[in-house]
C-alpha cells in the first residue's frame, strides 16, 4: 500500500509508528524509549531522507491541555479522592467493571473515593456496565471528547500506558499503570526517566494487589508525589501538535497521505 500512495505521487506521513519497515517520509511516534535510544529507534527502518519526529515532545495533546487558567493546585486528600480509571478508547468493559469494583473494596477501607471509568467509544455493553455503575455509586465518563478537566479534577491516573501517561503529568496527577498486551513490556526504568514511577510490567490480574498498596501509598505521601512530578513538566509543553504542524508545513511535498 505503502509503495502505490508513494507511486501515485503522494508524501507519506506515519503517525504512531510501530518501529517497523516503512518508506514513510515523515514518521511520529511519542513513544519514550530511553535517553538517545528514542531518537535512534528508527534507524535503518526508513529510508535516511525520513524525518523523524519522535519523543513526548511530539504528543499530540488535545489543544485544551495548553489552558492553563484553571489547573487546581493538587494539595493532598481531601474528604474524597478522585481516580480517574481509562483502559483506553475502545475498553473491554468487562475488565474496566472488575478493575472499579476491586478498586472500592481495597480502597474505601482506607480513603474516601470517587472512582470515574471512560468508557470511551465503546457501544458493546454500555447499559449493563451504566447499571453497574449507578448501583456502586461511580461517575462514568461516556463519549468524551476530551478528558482534560475529568485529569484536573482528578487526584490519580490509573489504567493502561500510553499517551495517558503524558496527559496525567500534564494534568499534574501521578499515574499508575499496568499493561494490557505483552508487546506493551517496556523497561520501568524507562518511565522513571521522565516522571513516572508507578509502572507495572504485567497484567492487571497479576499484579492487582501491589497496585492496591501503590495506590495507597501515593495517597499516604500524596503531596510529595505530586511535587515529584514537577521536575518533568519539561517534557510535557503540549506544543507538539504546533511542532508537528509546522514539520508538515516546511516538508517539501505536493500532496501528503
Amino acid at each position: 500500500i505503502e509503495i502505490s500512495v508513494i507511486d501515485a505521487g503522494y508524501r507519506l506521513v506515519v503517525v504512531d509508528g510501530l518501529m517497523r519497515r516503512d518508506q514513510a517520509g515523515m514518521v511520529i511516534d511519542s513513544k519514550w524509549r530511553g535517553e538517545g535510544e528514542t531518537q535512534r529507534a528508527y534507524d535503518g527502518l526508513v529510508p535516511v531522507s525520513c524525518k523523524c519526529l519522535l519523543g513526548p515532545n511530539y504528543y499530540l495533546f488535545d489543544p485544551a491541555y495548553c489552558d492553563e487558567v484553571d489547573i487546581v493546585e493538587k494539595v493532598g486528600p481531601q474528604d474524597c479522592l478522585s481516580i480517574l480509571l481509562s483502559l483506553g478508547g475502545m475498553p473491554d468493559l468487562v475488565l474496566l467493571k472488575q478493575i472499579a469494583k476491586e478498586l472500592l473494596i481495597a480502597i474505601s477501607p482506607h480513603y474516601a473515593i470517587d472512582i470515574i471509568p471512560v468508557v470511551g467509544a465503546q457501544k458493546k455493553g454500555v447499559e449493563p456496565f451504566l447499571q453497574f455503575c449507578d448501583e456502586y455509586n461511580l461517575k462514568p465518563v461516556v463519549e468524551a471528547n476530551s478528558l482534560r478537566d475529568h485529569y484536573r479534577s482528578s487526584d490519580l491516573f490509573v489504567g493502561a500506558d500510553g499517551g495517558s501517561i503524558y496527559e496525567a503529568m500534564l494534568s499534574g496527577i501521578p499515574a499508575v499503570t499496568f499493561i494490557l498486551a505483552d508487546n506493551q513490556w517496556q523497561e520501568c526504568a524507562l518511565f522513571e526517566e521522565i516522571g513516572h514511577n508507578h509502572h507495572f510490567n504485567r497484567h492487571y490480574a497479576v499484579c492487582k494487589e501491589e497496585i492496591f498498596t501503590r495506590i495507597i501509598e501515593i495517597f499516604s505521601a500524596y503531596e510529595q508525589s505530586v511535587e515529584l512530578l514537577e521536575t518533568f513538566r519539561n517534557y510535557y509543553d503540549c506544543m507538539g501538535v504546533k511542532r508537528v504542524a509546522q514539520s508538515i508545513l516546511e516538508y517539501d511535498c505536493g500532496s501528503i497521505a
